[in-house]
């Protein structure tokens, strides 16, 4: 009976923190009860107990961490105002109403979900492009790395830039689906450098990535106060730590070249430029058309979810 109690154990761990009490209480009131020795019994209620005690600990843990470090003293038990705090701070993170494309109010999860689901999937989906338009657009004086530059980026990654693409994690940032986080990786890097570099240098040279390597957990960010359907959700995802470190690598390795790529007008992601540039010109263009009387015209466009609506095949066909 005990042995058949702890397999059900298994299928129990799903449930919230208080199912999976009350399930270990009526555990040990069976274990009590069931006709073995007082041996066996003992030893069933002592591991019971200490799944409790560990339960409740995971719990306090839990709380501590939703609410930041900045919010614990060291040594210091869970206190009302950080249990309080972390109920808000979930409450404010559950979406319990959402409404579809065709104006359904949906209010369990069983149907939010699906709602997610099929926005994204719409959104993300593949953009038609004919060949004639990509070729078209590629004839536009698209400029190409020199050749000395595919030299240097046909090298293989070295410890040192691996070291420094770690280093240049930020702290206390959610990881991806394989659970590694940037204190992870910097906290065990004499351990496991070189294995690490063996798995970066073969993604980056067998230009093959594994299904699990690709995979991301979608964060909906809220956009407004009280936001109710999908598209008032900035959607983040978060990836895991060797395909971002692989992204570092790369953008590190490139950013020497955008000046010779790039055009003039660029001014984002450029070395020794950055995106003030773009409204100090304006300002000062604005400024010369006062003093000098000059006709000026200025037209500002802003696309709308610019990134998200670059045709997949386009890109591909440019890089």
């Amino acid at each position: 009976m005990v042995r058949l109690t702890f397999q059900r154990e298994g299928t129990e761990r799903r449930r919230d923190r208080v199912a999976m009490e009350s399930f270990y209480y009526t555990a040990m009131q069976q274990a009590i009860q069931a006709p073995i020795d007082h041996v066996k019994k003992a030893t069933a209620l002592r591991q019971l107990k200490a799944k409790i005690v560990r339960l409740h600990s995971q719990e306090n843990q839990r709380i501590l961490l939703a609410n930041g470090e900045s919010d614990k003293i060291i040594g210091e038990e869970v206190s009302v105002h950080q249990y309080i705090k972390a109920l808000r701070r979930e409450k404010a993170r559950t979406i319990n109403r959402i409404r579809d494309e065709e104006g359904n109010i949906h209010t369990t999860s069983a149907a939010i979900l699906p709602t997610f689901t099929d926005h994204m999937r719409r959104k993300y989906d593949e953009i038609p492009c004919s060949t004639n338009d990509t070729k078209k657009m590629l004839c536009c004086g698209i400029k190409e790395l020199p050749p000395e530059a595919e030299s240097i980026l046909e090298r293989p990654i070295t410890i040192e830039e691996l070291h420094q693409a770690v280093t240049a994690g930020k702290a206390r940032k959610a990881p991806g689906c394989d659970g590694i986080s940037s204190e992870f990786l910097q906290g065990t890097w004499e351990v496991i450098k070189h294995e690490t570099n063996d798995i970066i240098n073969t993604m980056y040279f067998e230009d093959t990535l594994t299904d699990t390597q690709k995979r991301g957990v979608i964060v909906c960010i809220p956009k407004t106060p009280h936001p109710i359907s999908p598209n008032e959700y900035r959607p983040l995802t978060l990836l895991n730590t060797d395909y971002e470190l692989l992204a570092i690598l790369l953008s590190k390795r490139l950013r020497p070249w955008l000046n010779c790529i790039l055009r003039g007008s660029q001014y984002c992601g450029r070395q020794g430029y950055t995106i003030f540039d773009a409204v100090a010109t304006v300002r000062d263009v604005i400024t010369h058309s006062n003093n000098t009387q000059s006709p000026l015209c200025i037209v500002t466009i802003d696309f709308q979810e610019a990134f998200d609506n670059i045709s997949h095949t386009y890109l591909y066909a440019t890089l």
